[in-house]
């Protein structure tokens, strides 16, 4: 199926092997006063639509998260609703 991708990136501090292992469960943060649900929310939305995430990152470089979508595949019910523009 033809899929959508998005890519965020940013030039912060970068990730550990551990960091990484653990930033998509639940109330894991490495920032004071967050609450660790960000990510977590983020990839149940985006499997709950047929896609996947995924992270790359390096102490001292960056992080890359790249957010795949299939297009055109209707959502899973009960899902939590995301919609794609396209040519915006």
């Amino acid at each position: 199926l033809p899929a959508v991708a998005l890519h965020v990136i940013d030039t912060g501090p970068g990730m550990d092997a551990e960091t990484r292992e653990k930033i998509f469960r639940p109330y894991f943060t490495t920032k004071a006063g967050g609450t660790g649900l960000g990510l977590p929310t983020t990839r149940r939305i985006v499997e709950g639509h047929h896609g996947r995430i995924d992270v790359h990152s390096e102490p001292g470089r960056g992080s890359t998260f790249r957010l795949v979508l299939p297009r055109g595949l209707p959502a899973t019910a009960g899902a939590p609703t995301l919609a794609v523009m396209e040519g915006r």
